[in-house]
């Protein structure tokens, strides 16, 4: 009774695990069901991709200068007159600018941008001209994401009436996006801390940029102006002295997911920016190509593994008959819990790539499986089962260890598609041991219970 009972309690949650990965969970919102699983991140093989051509700005715009050669953000002809001032029409990008030591920082910024933005990329650069041409994968924010690609990323605090320049990129230290959740709603904050030099600046130019009052007692605003690029995100004054060189922006206040998502991704979107950097040049975007090359046959090729897989179990179950059932049963829960991870864990991108990696990890549990019931094929009793199962583990794990080690260091190598493959089997491996001890052990040694 008690072997019975146990038996439905691991089936049942076998079942669970595998409906909630291979299914989801479906929440009714709005009078729609949703799933409330984050989405798989799928790369550019499997969701198709866009075409980006940027291209080095050869674009000219009026330019004003004074008798020094100092720019005048504007005048009118009168006083370009009168003042001996000159205007010209000059390049945005000047000739000076046009250097490949300053295409390949420009190329940096854009890779780490595309990498804050966590979108499977190929980025690649004409040596001669500075011209991008960037591949990357469909996503909802792909339009947005492209937008963010030209943008320079110049941030400017200024002051309002004269536009100085106070703050610039150069005082910049890093950005993150906060939430507080003690306001109802929920209230969204970028946060942009200065370095050294620049958290002094920012304390002198809170105690000077203030509400006072002039001789007549009327209140007088002196106010400061944040931008970045031709966007305002901020004009005010201080109520009080900052410190710590850290300046919080409100980005918006949200009650429902899809609010807190829209101003959280406005928040990581400028975050983004300003943590890559400004870029050294201005581009133009020239082309935005969707295409969506081997899709039907990398759809084939998941096919056939998944075919190949449903055979490897099939014949575990007809060789090994209950203890078959058994292994197969945990290889499930384990591929149904690498799926789960695989939503769950941002840095996974679901390429062709990481396919192969988790039909690897099927495969090693498969032969660790069936050596396993090899093994066992004549042992009888609870005590010595335990132990083949235990000695086994141990000798298999020593075998795994040098692909666990593999699978780190593909976690760090530069390129996307390798990195994906190593971080799948990193936690493929992880998953699989922990799979096993909780649940092929388990499910074995019950079925010598009486």
């Amino acid at each position: 009774m008690k072997k019975k009972s146990f038996n439905l309690i691991i089936v049942l949650f076998i079942i669970l695990i595998c409906t909630i990965s291979f299914g989801g969970i479906y929440v009714k919102k709005q009078g729609n069901y949703k799933n409330v699983l984050p989405e798989y991140n799928l790369g550019r093989d499997l969701k198709g991709s866009r075409i980006i051509t940027l291209n080095v700005s050869d674009e000219t715009k009026e330019i004003i200068r004074d008798k020094e050669g100092n720019i005048i953000e504007s005048a009118t002809d009168e006083q370009i007159k009168s003042n001996g001032y000159t205007k010209s029409e000059e390049k945005i990008n000047s000739e000076d600018k046009l250097t490949s030591e300053n295409f390949n920082k420009d190329k940096k910024i854009i890779e780490t941008r595309l990498k804050n933005f966590e979108i499977d990329n190929i980025v690649r650069q004409e040596k001669n001209s500075g011209n991008f041409i960037i591949e990357v994968s469909e996503q909802n924010n792909t339009d947005e994401i492209v937008s963010y690609l030209s943008t320079k990323g110049e941030f400017i605090v200024k002051d309002s009436d004269t536009n100085e320049i106070l703050l610039d990129n150069s005082y910049l230290k890093n950005s993150r996006v906060m939430l507080d959740t003690s306001t109802n709603p929920v209230t969204i904050y970028l946060e942009i801390n200065l370095n050294k030099e620049g958290a002094l600046k920012l304390e002198e130019i809170t105690k000077t940029y203030v509400k006072t009052k002039d001789e007549e007692e009327n209140e007088v605003e002196k106010n400061i102006t944040m931008t970045l690029d031709d966007t305002t995100l901020l004009t005010t004054y201080f109520e009080e002295t900052i410190t710590n060189g850290k300046i919080q922006l409100s980005m918006g206040k949200g009650v429902t997911t899809d609010e807190l998502q829209k101003y959280l991704g406005q928040a990581r979107n400028i975050s983004s920016l300003l943590n890559s950097g400004k870029l050294n040049l201005e581009y133009e975007l020239e082309n935005n190509l969707y295409i969506q090359e081997n899709f039907e046959k990398n759809i084939v090729i998941i096919v056939v593994l998944a075919i190949l897989t449903a055979i490897l179990y099939i014949c575990m179950i007809i060789k090994y008959k209950r203890k078959g059932i058994s292994c197969v049963l945990a290889n499930i829960v384990n591929l149904a819990i690498i799926l789960l991870m695989s939503r769950y864990i941002n840095d996974i991108v679901i390429t062709l790539n990481a396919i192969i990696a988790v039909f690897a990890i099927v495969i090693i549990n498969y032969i660790f499986s069936k050596k396993l019931l090899e093994k066992l094929e004549n042992i009888k009793g609870i005590g010595e089962t335990k132990s083949v199962i235990n000695n086994w583990f141990i000798k298999s794990i020593l075998i795994i260890v040098p692909i666990l080690i593999l699978s780190i260091v593909f976690c760090f190598m530069p390129y996307l598609q390798v990195e994906t493959l190593g971080m799948v089997l990193f936690w493929g491996i992880v998953s699989t041991i922990v799979s096993n001890v909780l649940f092929t052990k388990t499910l074995l040694v019950n079925n010598e219970r009486k």
